[in-house]
């Protein structure tokens, strides 16, 4: 059986875009990686092999070659250019405009990880609390409880519930709430603008609480050190170690009385590294 043409909606990292092209082009004799790679003006085969395994990017002007060799449509074209330029260095902003641009095409697959409801689920800060609440913090709990606990609105949280049940997460059985697994890939670039997202709702929610809440409800502490880059990347392994342990250690399903959020924070203030940020 003849291996079917890859369709770039179907995609949401370019790089596995090419390897599956390539593979199709190579199995069915429509052109060999050679022929690719000059049709496309990369060089050589090896540059190709490069930029699929990650060791170099591809440039607007390379992607914009790509589409002319494999002759796709304009939708087509437009679709590979915005996963081009999500996988560069963005804004967040800037990032959030290209997503949705994205996210906007008639063609994109829908069933590609229901990219629209998990860029929704991260978008919100209390999206994540009320998963992991739901079965441990509230076991039979309806919206207006909850909304109580968590001193959102009822709209917000019948808003949260209908998201999850819609991303198979949770589910109520016999009037009890059941969490389930979140397995959500989170290595594609455009999950990359999700999770950013949720890491900027949090900072904020973070700034929120160093006023609001007692000294007794909270736990705050910085250190500033002068680091190289064996060391950095010593205690980045050591944060996420860190985190994995409290994750394990203390999440519980019986007895849990409160939702926290643990965030952590390690960025240059001088030195190579602090560069000017870029504009929001």
């Amino acid at each position: 059986m003849e291996m079917q043409r890859p369709e770039i909606f179907s995609f949401v990292d370019y790089r596995l875009y090419l390897t599956e092209i390539v593979e199709w082009g190579r199995s069915t004799g429509t052109f060999s990686n050679r022929d690719f790679a000059k049709r496309a003006g990369l060089g050589s085969p090896s540059f190709l092999r490069m930029i699929i395994q990650g060791k170099r990017n591809l440039s607007l002007k390379t992607a914009q070659k790509i589409s002319v060799a494999l002759k796709l449509a304009s939708e087509e074209a437009l679709y590979l250019e915005g996963l081009v330029r999500l996988s560069h260095e963005v804004s967040a902003r800037e990032g959030d405009k290209i997503l949705r641009d994205l996210l906007k095409s008639r063609k994109l697959k829908a069933s590609r990880l229901m990219l629209s409801q998990e860029y929704d689920l991260f978008s919100k800060w209390y999206y994540i609390p009320i998963f992991e609440g739901l079965g441990s913090l509230w076991k039979t709990e309806g919206a207006e409880e909850i909304a109580a606990a968590t001193r959102l609105s009822v709209r917000e949280v019948k808003e949260a519930l209908k998201l999850l049940e819609s991303l198979n997460l949770i589910e109520q059985k016999d009037g009890r709430w059941i969490r389930k697994e979140m397995a959500l890939e989170a290595t594609n670039p455009m999950m990359n603008i999700h999770v950013r997202n949720f890491h900027r709702e949090m900072v904020k929610k973070g700034l929120e609480m160093i006023d609001s809440l007692p000294p007794e409800s909270r736990e705050l502490g910085t250190v500033t050190i002068a680091v190289n880059e064996r060391s950095l990347k010593d205690i980045r392994e050591r944060l996420n170690e860190f985190r994995r342990e409290i994750n394990a250690l203390y999440t519980s399903t019986d007895d849990s009385t409160a939702i926290y959020q643990l965030n952590f924070q390690l960025f240059p203030v001088a030195g190579e590294r602090a560069q000017d940020p870029k504009p929001k």
